[in-house]
């Protein structure tokens, strides 16, 4: 009988304080994450540290991303926001087109001249991503959607095989 009064009292001050007794649903265009620790940034330039990135990553497009077979990850490259690649003999030049129809939030069209601002400004903030791409010697717009990026070197690791 304590028992049942001392939860009721519980109950009435959780009402009376206007803490949610349930949990309240998230709408659909709210997106609800739980973590840890604190999220330091949201801005895929500036960090790579393994708590940012598990947010960061689902949130942006990249011209390239790893392929997920039945549920599970792969070392396989498949195309995302890159319609196509293709590479040099060499292994030094990339040609990426840029698939048509993405927009920004704002509506704005991704083009080659926003993929290469993107990683100007990666690499020009200098911080943990900018080791990732730190190979680029540099990039040309081709055409709308198309860029050619040069590399410093041969990397294999840079993408995976042309498309």
């Amino acid at each position: 009988m304590k028992r049942l009064i001392f939860t009721l009292q519980i109950f009435l001050c959780l009402i009376l304080t206007g803490l949610p007794v349930t949990g309240i649903a998230a709408g659909v265009d709210t997106l609800v994450i739980g973590v840890s620790t604190d999220i330091h940034t949201l801005d895929s330039a500036v960090s790579s540290d393994n708590y940012d990135w598990r947010q960061i990553y689902p949130c942006y497009d990249r011209l390239v991303k790893y392929r997920t077979i039945d549920g599970e990850g792969s070392t396989e490259v498949e195309a995302q926001a890159a319609e196509s690649w293709s590479v040099s003999d060499d292994g030094k030049t990339w040609i990426f087109k840029i698939r048509k129809g993405i927009l920004f939030d704002d509506g704005t069209p991704l083009d080659a001249n926003a993929v290469k601002f993107s990683f100007e400004r990666t690499l020009s903030i200098g911080k943990g991503p900018s080791d990732n791409i730190s190979s680029i010697k540099s990039m040309r717009i081709l055409d709308s959607h198309t860029i050619e990026i040069t590399l410093k070197m041969l990397l294999h690791h840079f993408t995976g095989p042309g498309n």
